[in-house]
């Protein structure tokens, strides 16, 4: 059963071992290559383990 509540605190939903269980609000981050008048989106890592794949990568790129 999935029971949803939408307030000022955000999205509830019932969960059957837990009750009701605030929604997951986190935001992905994201930045544009070459600088803030730039039209090419980037999508910045995720998690951790990512990120010195994506520097070394980008090592010469500014946002």
């Amino acid at each position: 059963m999935v029971c949803e509540v939408n307030g000022v605190a955000g999205t509830m939903s019932w969960d059957e071992r837990w009750g009701f269980v605030r929604g997951d609000r986190r935001q992905i981050q994201t930045a544009v290559l070459g600088g803030a008048d730039s039209e090419e989106p980037l999508m910045l890592p995720l998690e951790a383990i990512e990120l010195d794949a994506f520097r070394r990568q980008h090592e010469h790129d500014t946002f």
